[in-house]
């Protein structure tokens, strides 16, 4: 719950090779790296980086992709109507565990 009131900031609201007019000039001063990754070749995407994957056949026709999701320990929550990134915070998923471990308490040495 909760999770609709909250912007992802790693996606973008548009397809960037088609970007509505209202953000086509902004779409048109991101910065595009291409990269083609071959057979037995991984490419590690950070957490929050924007990116979009077009899968492209090889010459026998055929084009496979994987990819795995975690929940990153850190995450940052804020309303949709905000334009820049809100704080870094430990993701809520991990509140219990951080209970558990008397990560939440203040620090009491100062």
């Amino acid at each position: 719950e909760g999770g609709s009131a909250e912007a992802v900031m790693n996606y973008a609201a548009y397809d960037i090779d088609g970007p509505p007019a209202k953000y086509a000039a902004a779409a048109a001063k991101l910065h595009r790296v291409i990269v083609r990754v071959g057979p037995g070749e991984v490419l590690y995407i950070p957490f929050g980086w924007w990116h979009q994957v077009r899968a492209v056949p090889a010459e026998n026709g055929l084009c496979a992709s994987a990819a795995a999701f975690y929940e990153p320990f850190f995450c940052r929550l804020q309303p949709k109507s905000m334009t820049c990134p809100g704080p870094l915070l430990v993701n809520p998923k991990y509140k219990e565990l951080c209970r558990r471990l008397k990560l939440d308490e203040s620090d009491s040495e100062g």
